[in-house]
């Protein structure tokens, strides 16, 4: 794993400059998240959508983190800045069809509490 820090001076733990990439591909590489991806979430930025975006798979269900602008003049949509997704897939598809938000918030330290609990993760998963 390779240490990075953001704008806070906070360490962002990545799995690999590849997974790194594709978000810094898609928003520019000073693009900052503002909080730390837990590992077991996988990168899934596309240039077209609001902000980053990592998944968490399970099955043909999977949770999404979706970072938006940290200025909010900047955001296309209205909304906190991280938002926790809950998606359902059909087998073989990669089409993502909408459940429910799970969690939002602007504090990158709520939302981080809320991500690297993986119980409660599979937990909402599970339902």
């Amino acid at each position: 794993m390779k240490k990075n820090v953001d704008n806070f001076d906070r360490p962002i733990w990545c799995l690999s400059e590849k997974s790194m990439e594709l978000y810094k591909q898609a928003f520019g590489i000073g693009y900052s998240l503002g909080i730390r991806i837990p590992d077991y979430f996988e990168d899934q930025s596309y240039k077209n959508d609001t902000g980053p975006s990592f998944v968490y798979v399970r099955g043909n269900k999977l949770l999404k983190i979706c970072v938006l602008p940290e200025n909010p003049s900047q955001r296309e949509v209205e909304g906190l800045r991280y938002t926790l997704i809950e998606m359902k897939t059909e087998p073989g598809d990669d089409y993502q069809d909408f459940v429910r938000v799970c969690f939002e918030s602007d504090n990158p330290e709520d939302f981080e509490r809320v991500v690297f609990d993986q119980k409660k993760l599979l937990g909402w998963l599970s339902c």
